[in-house]
């Protein structure tokens, strides 16, 4: 069957089952039709509509995952201003003693715990994580949301140490 057949077959099956196999794998559908001719004999279209709870359990079926990251750094007191990328690390690294500008991934987890961190701004913050040569990531603390931008745009600055044990 070539891939225009099938794309035709996946339609064909969506309109008359109601169900949309769209972004579905073509290769199962096929097969499940396969094995209800072999089965069957005198198979239709329907007799595959029946088993789309099969095709269902491939791809509702959710299996637990199970994440084990520990990141443990301090954060500091206050806000350090508004700075490009590059005059944020300077920053942060002249208060001494191990600061520094946080990565993309400790600057969302201050994020998700920002009830317990005072003096944060409704705006942007820089991570040290680059995205390229000209791009770093940066966390917004109004709506969550990290994306890159131009090391030259103005953020705001808060940072981190490691905790040594």
């Amino acid at each position: 069957m070539t891939h225009k057949e099938k794309i035709n077959y996946l339609r064909v099956a969506t309109t008359l089952a109601g169900y949309n196999f769209e972004g579905k794998d073509l290769d199962l559908i096929l097969e499940l039709h396969s094995l209800v001719l072999r089965n069957g004999g005198d198979a239709s279209l329907f007799d595959v509509i029946k088993t789309k709870s099969d095709i269902n359990d491939k791809y509702e079926e959710r299996k637990p995952i199970i994440l084990k990251q520990t990141l443990e750094f301090e954060v500091y007191p206050k806000d350090l201003g508004e700075h490009n990328w590059e005059d944020a690390k300077k920053v942060c690294e002249d208060l001494g003693d191990g600061w520094r500008l946080p990565t993309r991934e400790e600057l969302h987890l201050m994020w998700l715990n920002i009830e317990s961190i005072v003096g944060f701004v409704a705006s942007a913050y820089w991570s040290y994580s680059e995205y390229g040569k000209r791009y770093a990531w940066g966390q917004n603390f109004y709506n969550g949301a990290q994306s890159s931008s131009l090391k030259n745009a103005t953020f705001y600055v808060r940072a981190v140490r490691d905790i040594v044990l």
